[in-house]
């Protein structure tokens, strides 16, 4: 038959041509805009049409399949025991891992947006970047914090010392003609 692309397990500390050296190859999956997403021993890929595939790492083996959208170009994340997905066209999926594919806990439709970037997580918190906004999902009522800044350089008074702790470039990017 006519295949579109496949999925391989490889062992990560060969090296060179790895033709024939696969563990396993799963046929039939295009997946060239998502990247996979392994939890417990299940490999979780979203093909291009948006569909999941879940395989079992160690075999192989497709264990599940779930329809999430017409396209995709966003990477699945795992987060608090989750699956955080979303399509190109705005759907929003939260899925929870089973022993033979997900269970689909929330579906939702964000109107007139596109999705071309992935969920995020941080502080207790879900973003997702679309086209027209970047929505915030959470518990309001949860109490978050944020990683505190690093501290600056200590520099001593330049009476002291001359050699800079630090230097910044304002602007970092700039264009500039020859001779200039």
């Amino acid at each position: 038959g006519n295949t579109m692309g496949s999925v391989v397990c490889l062992d990560g500390s060969m090296s060179g041509d790895l033709t024939g050296k696969e563990i396993w190859r799963q046929f039939e999956v295009m997946a060239g805009k998502s990247s996979p997403l392994i939890v417990d021993d299940r490999l979780y890929v979203v093909d291009d049409r948006a569909k999941l595939y879940i395989f079992d790492a160690n075999s192989g083996e497709q264990v599940g399949y779930e329809r999430l959208g017409a396209a995709s170009r966003s990477t699945p994340l795992y987060a608090d025991g989750k699956i955080y997905y979303s399509d190109n066209s705005g759907r929003f999926y939260i899925l929870k891992p089973t022993e033979d594919g997900v269970e689909v806990l929330q579906k939702l439709r964000l109107d007139d947006v596109d999705v071309d970037g992935s969920p995020i997580v941080s502080h207790g918190r879900i973003y997702l970047p679309t086209s027209g906004a970047l929505y915030c999902i959470g518990d309001p009522n949860a109490k978050t914090s944020s990683t505190p800044a690093p501290e600056w350089p200590k520099e001593k008074p330049v009476s002291e010392d001359q050699k800079p702790a630090q230097v910044q470039v304002v602007p970092y990017d700039v264009i500039l003609a020859p001779g200039k």
